[in-house]
């Protein structure tokens, strides 16, 4: 089991890792 980071915006599952997910992206919206 990953210790994947879930967005405690939209819920959905984000990659520290990745800069795409790593941002706000639920911010932009």
């Amino acid at each position: 089991m990953n210790s994947q980071l879930r967005c405690p915006v939209c819920g959905k599952p984000v990659d520290p890792e990745s800069p795409a997910t790593a941002m706000p992206f639920c911010s932009s919206r």
